[in-house]
């Protein structure tokens, strides 16, 4: 049998570099990360009549097997739309292959919801510095967030298979 220690690894866009990462959980196949990240959209300014969803990043979801010694094991991703994180409070998301990762351990469905920031007081002192920029007009201009919440997941693959037992 065996088990994971799964993390999530999130992404903005075609970004090859995460912008946050879940905790790691020891030993099991529905990790309860229960994290919550505000994500910089990078929409500078949104314009009523020219701006259209397709203008908006999509998030992608990675999750690995976390190792101390050996490379992370890939588990499976999903990627998520615009329009799907804009309508939807909570979902879930089944895992799949990326091209030219490792497919043979991605299996399961990750839980987690969404919620638009567009008020500066919504946004944490950490963020808020990155909260205005400053227009072609010289105004000052809000940048709109995401928050993703993520829950949780189920029916992972088991990516430690030595004696049963996890390797964190």
């Amino acid at each position: 049998s065996g088990a994971s220690d799964p993390f999530v690894s999130v992404f903005v866009g075609d970004a090859e570099e995460p912008v946050c990462k879940t905790k790691y959980i020891d030993d099991t196949l529905e990790p309860h990360w229960n994290e919550s990240f505000v994500l910089n959209l990078g929409m500078a300014s949104l314009e009523r009549g020219v701006t259209t969803i397709q203008d908006f990043p999509s998030i992608r979801l990675e999750v690995y097997d976390y190792n101390k010694v050996a490379a992370m094991e890939f588990l499976g991703a999903c990627e998520i739309s615009p329009a799907v994180y804009l309508s939807h409070h909570n979902d879930e998301f089944n895992l799949t292959p990326l091209p030219g990762k490792k497919a043979s351990l991605c299996k399961g469905q990750v839980q987690c919801g969404f919620s638009i920031v567009d008020n500066v007081s919504d946004v944490d002192d950490a963020t808020k510095k990155q909260t205005f920029y400053l227009s072609k007009h010289r105004q000052l201009q809000p940048v709109h967030y995401v928050e993703v919440h993520i829950h949780s997941a189920k029916d992972l693959m088991a990516a430690n298979r030595v004696g049963g037992r996890s390797d964190p």
